[in-house]
């Protein structure tokens, strides 16, 4: 059973994928020299999703994670990783 759906629009129509408990589920958006890395992984009972900035789909190689989005009291919240890494990612603060 899906726990995870990604949908992209683009030239050639829209796009669906599903992702489970298990395996998660990780898109791409790519400018030639920027992007950004989404993956969505589960948790025991809660979803966060990490965002990394990329370098483009001109072959960079450069990544830099940005932090991850969770519920806390039912309201979506941003952890910057800086904060991951000075409290973990279990203790991290909101930004």
């Amino acid at each position: 059973m899906a726990r995870f759906r990604a949908t992209m629009q683009g030239q050639r129509g829209s796009a669906s994928r599903l992702g489970s408990a298990k395996t998660g589920i990780t898109a791409r958006v790519n400018g030639w020299n920027v992007g950004v890395s989404v993956m969505a992984e589960a948790l025991d009972d809660k979803d966060r999703v990490w965002l990394t900035a990329t370098g483009g789909s001109n072959g960079a190689t450069l990544e830099r994670c940005l932090g991850y989005i969770e519920l806390r009291d039912s309201v979506p919240v941003f952890v910057a990783y800086a904060d991951v890494m000075r409290y973990g990612s279990k203790k991290a603060k909101a930004s």
